[in-house]
């Protein structure tokens, strides 16, 4: 699965007196895509179009070209699936500059600035975080702190006694450091 390595982006073309403001944000529900255009048409009141696609790793995902004669959205949609870029939501707000630029071409800018914030290189391949809650012998702890530095992070350790209580993550499931820990529990898995 790939998503966008920014958590937003933005881009801007002038086309025949028309402005066209680009954006892209990484997502994670359905609730958050419609506050995110709530937000863009809301600073944008004066906007002719507010168009946009998102594609969700829940595999929901929609498009629309707000009563624009074009189709790009949908294409951009389709793009997002067949790629695999999950929880990305890209919003395009035009205002009109009074010439008509005719379907063909509108189809093809809006479908050019959307692919733009979602190029290769704006995008990363996610990696699954395993979260880990456990104990560990208070004279191990320098070690395995060094070695989790290496594949993850500590999100959180108290010490009690002879013993430490912490909490970790690591981009693998590695046995050799969860060997230290006299307990431990994955907590949750996830994507980041």
């Amino acid at each position: 699965m790939l998503t966008l390595i920014k958590d937003e982006d933005t881009g801007f073309e002038e086309v025949s007196k028309s402005k066209f403001y680009s954006y892209s944000f990484k997502v994670s529900d359905e609730e958050e895509v419609d506050k995110i255009i709530k937000r863009i048409s809301a600073e944008h009141k004066d906007a002719r179009h507010v168009v946009y696609a998102y594609n969700l790793k829940s595999g929901k995902g929609g498009a629309s070209e707000n009563k624009e004669p074009t189709s790009s959205m949908h294409k951009l949609l389709s793009l997002m699936q067949s790629k695999g870029i999950m929880n990305v939501l890209i919003v395009i707000v035009r205002y009109f500059g009074g010439v008509l630029l005719g379907a063909g071409p509108l189809d093809r800018l809006y479908f050019h600035m959307g692919s733009d914030l979602i190029k290769e290189e704006n995008l990363r391949e996610t990696k699954k975080v395993y979260i880990y809650k456990g104990t560990i012998g208070v004279s191990y702890y320098n070690h395995v702190k060094d070695l989790i530095k290496g594949i993850g992070k500590i999100n959180s350790t108290s010490f009690s006694g002879p013993e430490a209580e912490v909490e970790f993550c690591l981009g693998l499931k590695d046995e050799k450091i969860l060997s230290y820990f006299s307990s431990y529990e994955l907590i949750k898995e996830e994507e980041n």
